[in-house]
């Protein structure tokens, strides 16, 4: 009898947390398309789901109960069946058999009575799940009465400590739904180029217009002098659709000319002789930025005010860059290139681990590509990276070296202030002198 009625409780235990793990496992979107149908089970599963105080209080409770029958009864039961096994009247038998009973019950449990069967359920969580929930249903609320009692009081006590069970726990953060969807890619789940939207998503929140602007060194303005036919005749070589248009220097900005508004007035010959700036309604208002604007912001501000491009100025009101509405969804979905862009290539491979960069090229992509890591680093391309390590602004003629990370950067022209492009090769390792051998061997 005593066999029969463990055997009971191991299965009973099985039946509990193979349930719980079933209804952790099983595939949400598949249980809601059911319950609409008006499956029964599948409403009770969802109740579980949604509601799964009930089955934790009934599962703790009857948990609790199991291991209290085992330890008052079968624990003794084993123990008198090894002390009479091993024979004898040593002094330490009972303890040593106790021991050892409660060793067998903690084992034949745990394996048997909660891991095997939650290994198994969460391999097939439609079946436990869809073969148990009748009688979990039942079991909950048949003791219904017990658990409400034991919450309640649970709750007054732990409400003497200060702690209030009702508070809903913490959500989601975004640390844990990005390693989500790391593991996701990594299993295959999830593809890189989705991964990696995903991952811009959480990012585009944290960054301003200066991450993301076009610099003014790269600005394609156009002189409030020039008239308009030369204008066109610009523009029509050119692979935007707007532009800048500035009086004198690119800081004096005073408006945006639109390609389709400069077609449209140079069908009237009158206009084409005429500076930009003196025709009527031709150039736009242009809005202006701080470098700190979020663009997460700018980015609903332009969607409501239908704006495609802004001008970024510095905090001395000067111009830092422009940002198109362009710019701002290239963060979530990577570089857009339409049917007249070439695509860009900033680094070009030269063999041997030799590369050829653009000044422009982002410390990420070479961090990428070598595998090194700028962190610590405040600039965002390598023109940044190496003007800080030639401490003065580059000038023409500048064949400035560093080595970094085991990595020689070769600055190979520049200009307008800017380096334009960078020779990268792996740093050729030298011999080193006995003296400096010996005074780094001090140092470690």
């Amino acid at each position: 009898m005593t066999y029969i009625i463990l055997a009971f409780l191991v299965i009973s235990d099985m039946l509990l947390y193979g349930f719980g793990a079933a209804i952790q496992g099983i595939n949400k979107n598949a249980l809601e398309k059911k319950c609409e149908e008006g499956d029964k089970k599948s409403a009770r599963l969802s109740r579980f789901i949604e509601e799964p105080a009930g089955f934790v209080n009934t599962l703790q409770f009857l948990a609790t109960m199991i291991g209290y029958i085992i330890g008052a009864f079968h624990v003794r039961f084993f123990a008198e069946k090894i002390r009479q096994g091993i024979g004898g009247t040593y002094p330490a038998l009972s303890a040593v058999s106790h021991v050892l009973a409660m060793i067998l019950m903690l084992y034949l449990f745990l394996t048997i009575g909660v891991q095997m069967p939650k290994r198994i359920a969460g391999r097939y969580p439609e079946k436990w799940a869809y073969f148990l929930v009748n009688p979990m249903w039942h079991v909950t609320k048949l003791l219904f009465p017990l658990t409400f009692l034991i919450g309640v009081s649970s709750k007054f006590a732990a409400g003497l400590f200060g702690v209030d069970l009702n508070e809903h726990p913490e959500d989601v953060t975004e640390e844990e739904i990005i390693s989500m969807v790391n593991e996701g890619h990594e299993q295959g789940v999830l593809e890189a180029s989705e991964a990696e939207m995903i991952t811009n998503i959480f990012e585009f929140g944290d960054k301003e217009a200066r991450d993301i602007m076009t610099h003014r060194e790269n600005i394609v303005g156009i002189d409030s002098r020039e008239t308009l036919e030369d204008v066109m005749k610009f523009i029509i070589d050119g692979k935007n659709s707007r532009y800048p248009v500035y009086e004198e220097t690119i800081d004096n900005i005073i408006g945006i000319l639109h390609f389709k508004d400069a077609v449209k007035y140079n069908l009237y010959q009158k206009n084409r002789t005429k500076p930009v700036s003196e025709i009527e309604g031709l150039v736009m208002e242009a809005r202006f930025i701080p470098e700190t604007r979020n663009i997460n912001n700018l980015f609903q501000n332009m969607q409501q005010n239908k704006i495609h491009m802004v001008i970024v100025v510095d905090e001395y009101g000067q111009t830092a860059g422009l940002v198109a509405m362009e710019d701002i969804l290239e963060e979530i979905v990577g570089n857009i290139l339409d049917e007249y862009d070439d695509e860009e290539n900033h680094i070009r491979h030269q063999g041997d681990n030799v590369y050829v960069m653009d000044g422009l090229t982002s410390l990420e992509e070479v961090e990428g590509l070598l595998n090194i890591s700028f962190e610590g680093e405040e600039f965002e391309t390598l023109n940044g990276f190496l003007t800080n390590r030639l401490e003065r602004i580059p000038e023409e003629g500048d064949d400035f070296e560093t080595e970094y990370e085991g990595y020689c950067f070769k600055i190979l022209a520049v200009e307008n202030r800017i380096i334009k492009t960078v020779r990268c090769h792996p740093a050729v390792k030298t011999e080193e002198e006995p003296e400096e051998i010996e005074r780094k061997e001090k140092r470690s």
